[in-house]
């Protein structure tokens, strides 16, 4: 049976997106202090108030020149970061955010 069969039979997200996902929520837990991270040695709010049109925890995208950091986690995640609407970032709780999150992405 084909993989995109499986998934229609168990209403499952596809891999890549669940990958998203669940990188989203990390990312939230991060910026909202919840997985223990330090947050400044990660990433950095952005400072520009006209870089805050969806939300005002808008991440700073930095120039990555290394294959190694320019791929990571932190680097990658911050233009879909950005792109959430407030009402999904602003959440109350984790679990608020994630059936937001869940209803923004079509899971």
């Amino acid at each position: 049976m084909e993989y995109e069969d499986r998934l229609k039979i168990l209403k499952s997200p596809t891999l890549e997106k669940r990958r998203h996902y669940i990188s989203l929520v990390e990312c939230y837990k991060t910026v909202f202090g919840l997985n223990g991270l330090n947050f400044s040695a990660f990433f950095v709010l952005a400072l520009d108030t006209w870089t805050h049109a969806n939300h005002p925890f808008k991440l700073f995208e930095k120039n990555a020149k290394v294959n190694p950091y320019k791929y990571s986690f932190f680097v990658r995640i911050v233009k879909d970061w950005n792109n959430l609407p407030l009402h999904v970032v602003e959440a109350e709780s984790l679990n608020i955010f994630k059936t937001r999150l869940k209803s923004f992405l079509n899971l």
